[in-house]
């Protein structure tokens, strides 16, 4: 047994040549997945920049509904400080309101104000200026004040800032106060405390 000699050699297959076509078919191959990754990657791009360009247009409608309700509450607030000045004495809102509209109905306006003379009730005529003191109040407090004024809700005229109506008092400010034409009759003008966009 000694003198037996057992030859381990290891074999290791040679790589055979390809065939000419094999080779091109790989890179083909090849080509193929990375066109169709460049494709995906085209269109991924191309629906995030949809994506980008909806946000884009939700924002500046947004920020257009921000700048309009911006300026909406600045000139109410502008107007109830005008109101406050003209209520002051310094000018009164009669006034202001003539110069504005034509004076077609002077007479009417003469005669009524003699009729009010002939009553001799002038003094209990309701007027804006005599509402300056629930100026910037909530709604439900100026109702409260009114009403321990003696003063009847039915004599005014209410003016929401959006047109809708007043459910709950506690979520409007009174901003403005006006004499309306009828003799007695007051508008108020609230705006909504309570902005459902934000």
């Amino acid at each position: 047994m000694g003198d037996t000699q057992v030859g381990w050699t290891k074999h290791i297959p040679t790589p055979q040549p390809s065939a000419h076509g094999d080779a091109p078919s790989s890179v083909e191959e090849r080509l193929v997945r990375l066109e169709r990754t460049a494709r995906r990657g085209k269109i991924a791009t191309a629906v995030l920049a949809g994506v980008a360009v909806v946000l884009i247009v939700v924002v500046v409608v947004f920020a257009n509904e921000l700048v309009t309700q911006r300026s909406l509450v600045s000139e109410a607030l502008s107007a109830a400080q005008q109101s406050q000045q003209a209520t002051g004495g310094q000018a009164s809102e009669d006034d202001a309101i003539d110069a504005i509209t034509p004076s077609t109905d002077d007479e009417d306006a003469v005669d009524d104000d003699d009729a009010v003379d002939d009553d001799g009730s002038s003094e209990d005529v309701l007027r804006a200026a005599d509402l300056s003191d629930i100026l910037n109040e909530k709604w439900s407090n100026a109702q409260r004040i009114l009403e321990a004024r003696g003063i009847d809700l039915a004599d005014l005229v209410i003016v929401t800032d959006d047109g809708g109506m007043v459910f709950d008092p506690g979520n409007w400010t009174v901003v403005l106060v006006t004499d309306l034409d009828e003799p007695g009759k007051v508008a108020v003008h609230l705006r909504h405390d309570i902005d459902w966009w934000f």
